[in-house]
């Protein structure tokens, strides 16, 4: 309750730098999976796996860039990396894209509780402009642009 009190309904949380330690919710774990505020299974492609990994990718995350500069990165970068390393194969950046395009409800993490817009994102950047995670988290583009390259499927054009 101490590290969730704020974002109860979260999955996990990595309270960086406070502790190196990440706090995720009860969790089935002969199943993989973590049980919701609700009592129920987290569905799809979330699985205790990919909890752990997301949360862990904030703490190395934090880590590498430290405390002042992880906290001056975007929202975006931060939780888009996470979900990019916790997901691994199981994303699909076609689905993603169309979903994108679409505007589909899911791409708003404010009411989707979901991260897909910002692992899309990333996975531009890192799978289709071929940026390392250094540069990503050293200079991080304004988001408008991102946007506008995978709107275009265009290369990024940061000046």
């Amino acid at each position: 309750m101490l590290f969730f009190n704020k974002d109860y309904g979260v999955g996990g949380v990595a309270p960086y730098p406070v502790t190196a330690n990440i706090f995720l919710r009860d969790a089935w774990i002969e199943d993989n999976r973590l049980i919701s505020s609700r009592g129920t299974p987290v569905p799809g492609d979330r699985t205790l796996d990919y909890f752990m990994a997301h949360e862990i990718t904030h703490q190395l995350t934090g880590h590498a860039t430290g405390a002042v500069r992880y906290f001056q990165l975007p929202q975006w970068v931060r939780e888009g990396y996470a979900d990019y390393v916790g997901k691994g194969k199981s994303f699909s950046y076609e689905e993603a894209k169309r979903a994108f395009l679409a505007e589909e409800p899911e791409m708003d993490w404010k009411k989707s509780g979901l991260y897909w817009r910002f692992h899309l994102q990333v996975a531009y950047l890192l799978d289709h402009q071929l940026w390392s995670v250094s540069q990503l988290l050293r200079e991080p583009p304004p988001i408008e642009l991102v946007e506008a390259a995978i709107r275009e499927g265009k290369p990024l054009k940061t000046k």
